[in-house]
């Protein structure tokens, strides 16, 4: 598996292309992807993985056509301009494509390619996930470098936010990398020393 991050829109969002030979995954399509578009086309694209809800993670779903995950109860906001933040900040958003597939805690992605978990890490969304590929994680907006994500907007719970972090801290190997959706990566062992797991 070869991992690209595509860094764009206002908030320099990362979206994350997971190539496997002639066929990719996309993690997080962000506002502004376009400008990746013919890097992209290379590929094949299986599916688009989403980490969670707002509109910096999810603007450029309809670009492509192909299934998209996204956790049961983070489903919503796919619909809902003032829950996926398009409103605050002013964008545009129509979700248009109709193959939406509802995924659950723990559950287990089987492509032909590769295989990835599914693991539900609220706090910064009540249906934020984390993805685990291999031996790598993407965590979304729930665990940044020394840092987490925010709490203040809609369904966010600060609590629920830290008990998350721990659990991805305390489940994996300090060698685990972890490919936030804003930032540069880090691992497991460097987060041992994040502020908000202390």
């Amino acid at each position: 598996m070869e991992i690209k991050r595509l860094t764009a829109g206002p908030f320099l969002t990362n979206t994350y292309l997971l190539i496997f030979d002639s066929d990719a995954l996309i993690i997080d399509p962000t506002i502004g992807l376009e400008k990746y578009i013919d890097e992209i086309n290379k590929y094949k694209i299986k599916g688009i993985l989403l980490t969670h809800g707002h509109i910096d993670h999810i603007a450029s779903i309809n670009i492509f056509d192909c299934p998209v995950y996204i956790y049961e109860d983070e489903a919503n906001k796919l619909y809902d301009n003032d829950l996926n933040l398009a409103n605050i900040f002013n964008f545009d958003f129509c979700c248009n494509n109709q193959d939406i597939r509802l995924l659950k805690n723990n559950e287990i992605l089987d492509f032909d390619f590769i295989k990835i978990k599914v693991i539900h890490t609220p706090g910064h969304t009540n249906g934020s996930v984390s993805f685990l590929v291999n031996d790598v994680i993407f965590s979304g907006d729930t665990l940044f470098q020394m840092s987490v994500g925010r709490t203040d907007f809609p369904t966010g719970n600060s609590l629920e936010l830290r008990k998350s972090i721990a659990l991805l801290i305390n489940s994996f190997d300090n060698t685990t990398i972890i490919y936030p959706g804003h930032g540069e990566a880090t691992t497991i062992e460097l987060e041992k020393n994040n502020p908000f797991y202390r």
